[in-house]
């Protein structure tokens, strides 16, 4: 009797589904995320698939091709994450690293824009403390500018006009 794939298949593109902004818009910054999920399922995929494959033949030679396969991809897909890492370091420098990724996400720019008003907060240089305000403002306008609709950014907006004493923006 051969066994069904489809949960752990079902279960991949489930995954995906989170990701895929069908569902709602979740922007790279979150499907960066989301994307580990799946993974998990598409590697027990490949494992339950690989090992069938080995016992389906008779031999190992099937599976030693395909482990090579697999060794051979590894540094490539290492080299893809490790070169993700630095970005991770905190929200800002993942929001910066995204923002010049995805120039026309307003998610994106929003968020940066965000944390740059919330890293600001805690400045104690008044010049580069409002300098920053400033730039976060500028990346809430283009925000806007991308999409007008996206509610979650007036109030840091509001924020950072009222930090800098502005009032009457």
């Amino acid at each position: 009797k051969r066994k069904s794939d489809g949960p752990l298949l079902a279960a991949y593109l489930g995954g995906i589904l989170l990701m895929s902004n069908l569902i709602m818009p979740v922007g790279p910054i979150m499907a960066d995320r989301f994307a580990y999920f799946p993974g998990f399922f598409l590697i027990a995929f490949l494992a339950v698939s690989i090992h069938r494959m080995a016992h389906r033949h008779g031999s190992s030679k099937s599976f030693l091709a395909v482990l090579l396969v697999f060794i051979a991809v590894t540094p490539f897909a290492y080299v893809k994450s490790a070169s993700r890492i630095p970005e991770w370091k905190d929200n800002r420098t993942l929001y910066k690293a995204d923002r010049q990724k995805a120039p026309n996400n307003f998610r994106v720019v929003a968020f940066h824009g965000m944390e740059e008003i919330a890293s600001a907060e805690n400045m104690t240089d008044s010049v580069a403390r409002r300098e920053r305000f400033r730039y976060g403002i500028r990346q809430l306008e283009e925000a806007f500018r991308i999409y007008p609709e996206y509610k979650n950014m007036y109030k840091e907006w509001g924020f950072a006009y009222y930090s800098l004493g502005n009032l009457d923006s």
